[in-house]
């Protein structure tokens, strides 16, 4: 293996400068003494997920044409792929299967785009895992990818003991929280109540305020629970 050709090849594709990775790879591959020297699957295949990542769409092409390419690594790093171009050219690449590792790349998306269009593909279950991808979702704030989720029949957001909602309570997202309380298979005082109980632990004024509207939450349990921060607040000072 001739490291620095390696070098040279990765130069090409962090500069973005695909026109003369393109000439660079037809040097590559139309003489046989220079051909057998690249790798382009050298370190677990860096180039083409180097390529993917950056949404380098022509360098991805060229890539797969080589049969020695494997392209269903692409889909553990869809989470940071941001071009869709991408994704579209990788799906339609037999090799690849995006519903691998139980859906991990439904569960694991943050793009809307991204989807968007791993729901249009049959073989992506995004109810998989019990409903992982609307709690991860909820749970890291992703109001586009939430709303492309309920909007699919096979998705439960009351799943896990309505873990979507806890955890987009817990974690402050006002919006998601809107969203998931117009479902109505979604119970916010699920768990007992935890919803509005870790919101208002954690400050965010905005969710306990939404979550209390709601008939659904017992209205008595914030008085009680200010009630005993009250409590340990006058203790402290005595």
């Amino acid at each position: 293996m001739n490291i620095n050709l390696t070098w040279l090849l990765s130069k090409y594709i962090h500069r973005k400068d695909w026109l003369s990775f393109l000439k660079l790879n037809t040097t590559f591959y139309d003489f046989g003494s220079l051909s057998s020297s690249i790798d382009p699957t050298i370190y677990t295949n860096y180039a083409i997920r180097c390529a993917a990542q950056n949404g380098y769409v022509k360098i991805v092409e060229i890539l797969l044409q080589d049969p020695r390419v494997e392209p269903f690594t692409l889909m553990s790093i869809y989470v940071i792929v941001k071009d869709s171009q991408v994704i579209e050219l990788v799906l339609q690449d037999p090799r690849v299967d995006p519903s691998a590792n139980y859906n991990y790349a439904i569960i694991h998306a943050n793009e809307n785009k991204v989807t968007s269009l791993l729901l249009q593909d049959p073989r992506v279950d995004p109810s998989d895992i019990n409903n992982d991808a609307i709690i991860f979702a909820g749970t890291n704030g992703h109001v586009k990818v939430v709303e492309l989720l309920l909007q699919d029949h096979r998705v439960d957001p009351s799943a896990q003991y309505n873990s979507a909602i806890r955890y987009a309570a817990q974690n402050g997202h006002v919006k998601v929280v809107e969203l998931l309380l117009q479902d109505p298979r979604v119970d916010p005082s699920d768990f007992d109540n935890e919803a509005i109980i870790v919101a208002a632990q954690n400050g965010h004024v905005k969710v306990v305020k939404l979550l209390h509207q709601d008939p659904r939450v017992e209205h008595m349990l914030l008085e009680r629970f200010m009630m005993f921060f009250q409590y340990l607040l006058i203790k402290m000072i005595k």
